[in-house]
């Protein structure tokens, strides 16, 4: 499949960020789909931490991507104990 798989995971010092618990959603993607993130990181709301596609990695709060979440695999349990301020890594990695 050409796209992306997209994850998004809790920064906490509770919770490992490579561990399945730390997930709050994740989902597939054409190859347009990311270019939703292009105004948000002109505009400061996601910080492009960099990468090669394996995976290209950006750092934002919930507050800025709650409106971009796929709904069906938000992790219920796991969005209750975030706070909208709280530290989101998003990882896009390549599927070509």
């Amino acid at each position: 499949m050409l796209g992306w798989t997209v994850f998004v995971k809790v920064v906490s010092d509770k919770l490992p960020i490579n561990d399945k618990q730390s997930t709050l959603s994740h989902w597939r993607c054409g190859i347009g789909e990311p270019e939703w993130l292009k105004p948000l990181v002109e505009s400061g709301e996601i910080i492009d931490l960099g990468g090669n596609g394996y995976p290209n990695n950006y750092s934002t709060t919930l507050e800025v991507l709650i409106p971009y979440l796929n709904q069906d695999t938000i992790n219920k349990d796991l969005i209750e104990s975030v706070g909208l301020k709280d530290s989101l890594l998003i990882e896009m990695w390549d599927m070509s």
